[in-house]
């Protein structure tokens, strides 16, 4: 009984250990980057651009690195880029991953270049407080909450 439970918990391991190794060989690198970029600029309303090796790491940590990295500017401070970067690690833990909660634990930028600047408004481009048109701000001043029957 013992023999075929250590036996198991062997099979187990070993296909654990096969799963780690083989998974980030199941992704395909350009999917891998189309997503990340996707979920950047999403995030951040700004152009990212991946121009070098992109590499997914499940094991001891699951992770990220990307190599000649550049996201954009906003509007109206020109076309050099906010941050270039040589290359970039971001690992993650795997415990609040399970929680769908993300938790870095790893951030590494190597040969960074982040360029400054504050455009004639005062606003500085590191600032990426959500960007709304003045219609839809304006809009969104003005609406009133709807009354709703049976509630105070």
């Amino acid at each position: 009984m013992i023999r075929k439970l250590i036996l198991l918990l062997l099979v187990l391991l070993v296909l654990g250990a096969g799963a780690v190794l083989i998974a980030p060989g199941l992704i395909p690198p350009e999917t891998l980057k189309k997503e990340l970029v996707a979920r950047v600029e999403a995030a951040t309303g700004r152009t990212m651009v991946i121009e070098g090796a992109l590499g997914l790491k499940v094991f001891p940590f699951i992770g990220v690195e990307a190599e000649k990295v550049s996201l954009s500017n906003p509007e109206g401070f020109g076309k050099e880029a906010f941050v270039r970067v040589g290359a970039m690690q971001v690992s993650l833990a795997l415990g609040p991953l399970l929680a769908q909660e993300v938790k870095v634990t790893r951030f590494v930028l190597k040969e960074p270049v982040i360029a400054l600047a504050v455009n004639k408004a005062g606003k500085g481009n590191w600032d990426f407080a959500p960007a709304t048109a003045p219609a839809e701000q304006a809009v969104a001043k003005t609406e009133k909450p709807e009354a709703k029957a049976g509630f105070a």
